[in-house]
């Protein structure tokens, strides 16, 4: 089996081995074991990097033959570092079935040096809907009504006041509005759009929430 792949995890086994977590091109989601002296750091097997791997099964396991770097992605700085652990942090956990829409959503924002938290925001927002978990933003996901001031985890979109339970996060129409568009835009097109820092906050810890109740 030979595919490309995105390294988001590696932890030692012991023994010289490691335990890589990575998402691959028409795989998917996959743990792969891989023998690397403890003292050795080679990048192809590091967080981050888009690597091709040779891989053989055995049994359940699947074990790396052969590996060849492709692109490191290795983090200049702490903020950057920071940011493609929080995006990369998104995926680990998670069985993805293979999707090439993710597979090019990384390959756009894992390179990314600047504007980290609306980079951040915007996978988010995309591998949210890549994934068919988007909330409904548009109106009460209840009624149907397009007056709302709250997100409910609970129901998975935005409710009126009249079908709020409790325990909802507020939610504005404007919100929904930056949303949608963060959605659809490309990351070339929003760079550098002022974000207004509450209304960040609302719609990161939303989706997070949000993503997390849905793929727990």
């Amino acid at each position: 089996m030979k595919f490309r792949a995105f390294v988001l995890k590696s932890a030692y086994l012991g023994k010289g081995l490691r335990v890589l977590t990575v998402y691959g091109e028409k795989v998917g989601s996959h743990s792969l074991i891989v023998k690397v002296p403890k003292e050795e750091f080679p990048l192809k097997y590091e967080p981050f990097s888009l690597t091709f791997f040779s891989v053989k099964e055995l049994g359940e396991k699947r074990e790396v033959v052969g590996a060849r770097l492709i692109r490191s992605h290795f983090p200049s700085s702490v903020a950057q570092f920071k940011y493609r652990f929080k995006l990369t942090g998104l995926l680990v956990g998670k069985q993805l079935p293979w999707e090439e829409r993710l597979f090019k959503l990384l390959e756009s924002y894992l390179p990314i040096t600047s504007d980290f938290k609306l980079a951040y925001l915007m996978f988010l927002l995309k591998f949210t809907y890549i994934e068919g978990l988007y909330p409904v933003l548009n109106r009460c996901v209840v009624c149907g009504s397009f007056s709302f001031n709250a997100f409910s985890l609970k129901e998975g979109g935005v409710v009126c006041e009249r079908c709020a339970s409790g325990g909802e996060l507020p939610w504005s129409y404007r919100d929904s509005k930056l949303a949608l568009r963060l959605t659809k835009l490309p990351f070339k097109e929003a760079k550098g759009l002022h974000l207004p820092g509450e209304g960040y906050r609302r719609l990161v810890s939303a989706f997070e929430k949000h993503l997390a109740q849905r793929t727990q």
